[in-house]
């Protein structure tokens, strides 16, 4: 079991003040706009290296990208 706190304004969600749960959604992983920009020189550089049109080295793919949706239980006011 995991255990977080945090704050969040409720006012921005009024059926959650009715219900006391809130869904809340954590996305991790994916290319993000560090690694496309790496991406793109090194593939620049490869055509730069071997000229426009060849093929060449390494298509490691996009790294894996994550995302869970879960159901939180609002705790009472203190």
């Amino acid at each position: 079991m995991m255990v977080y706190e945090f704050a969040i304004p409720l006012s921005l969600f009024p059926d959650t003040v009715r219900t006391n749960i809130l869904k809340v959604g954590f996305e991790w992983g994916g290319m993000t706009d560090e690694y496309r920009n790496r991406l793109r020189d090194r593939q620049a550089e490869s055509q730069n290296r071997f000229g426009e049109g060849q093929m060449t080295g390494n298509s490691a793919g996009n790294p894996s990208k994550y995302l869970r949706w879960v159901d939180v239980q609002l705790s009472e006011k203190k």
